[in-house]
């Protein structure tokens, strides 16, 4: 589950048990600042193999929103895949 590991990397980069990260606390709040942001973009573009950038993160800084702009990244990226059309749908042709 998404929130889970986002959790879990908020707990390694603050040095805090995951328990005691609410979905809904900010990660300033726990002691975070700019630089572990820095860090934390880079793990969770690392573990979940996406392109988020710092300011993504600025504007959501719990749990529970990052988690959710991760799942809409997987969902917008799905749905252009599943919509893409394949290379045997285009005509060959000589030039």
């Amino acid at each position: 589950d998404t929130e889970q590991a986002v959790c879990e990397i908020w707990a390694q980069l603050l040095n805090v048990e995951a328990s005691q990260i609410s979905t809904q606390t900010d990660f300033f709040e726990l002691g975070g600042h700019s630089l572990l942001v820095m860090r934390l973009v880079t793990r969770l573009n690392d573990t979940f193999a996406i392109n988020l950038a710092i300011q993504d993160l600025y504007q959501q800084m719990t749990v529970a929103n990052i988690s959710r702009h991760i799942d809409d990244i997987f969902t917008l990226h799905a749905s252009d895949t599943t919509h893409s059309p394949a290379a045997s749908d285009f005509e060959e042709f000589t030039l």
